[in-house]
């Protein structure tokens, strides 16, 4: 059994003096600190959004977590794949889609009062329908695993 990956290992190797070892050592476990504390980052931000039901922006997040917006965009497209603003939209687009599956007391609740109840307050419709490829309206809930809350 190895301790060390064959690249670290002769990494290890090459360096001529304990300095450098420390050096490489201290640097090797900065980036991996910096990966750790990346990681509970973006799954704080993320269970914020979550939980909040994507009515948060991304200002507040980054007066939350504190970090700068710049930096959050940036680890949420490395490791989300997604802006921490896309995937919000898509949080909310999710309740609204819970919201036409399973309405609460009107059976079918007008698109303003939907939009407005999940905080879209321009673009619904087209947002709707470039994430769903349906319009609210045309949305079957039973065409979509979207739907399957309940």
């Amino acid at each position: 059994m190895t301790l060390f990956r064959g690249d670290v290992r002769n990494n290890l190797l090459d360096l001529s003096n304990e300095t450098q070892i420390h050096r490489h050592v201290i640097t090797s476990s900065s980036k991996m600190i910096n990966q750790i504390s990346a990681s509970q980052l973006i799954t704080k931000a993320c269970r914020m959004i979550i939980d909040r039901r994507g009515n948060i922006s991304v200002n507040e997040l980054t007066i939350e977590l504190p970090c700068s917006t710049r930096y959050l965009q940036k680890l949420f497209k490395l490791y989300v794949g997604l802006s921490p603003k896309e995937l919000i939209v898509i949080i909310k687009l999710r309740e609204s889609i819970d919201d036409i599956a399973y309405p609460q007391k009107i059976n079918n609740p007008k698109l303003t009062q939907l939009a407005l109840n999940n905080q879209f307050y321009d673009h619904f419709t087209n947002t709707f329908r470039s994430i769903a490829g349906t319009t609210p309206k045309q949305f079957n809930p039973r065409d979509y695993l979207l739907s399957l809350k309940k």
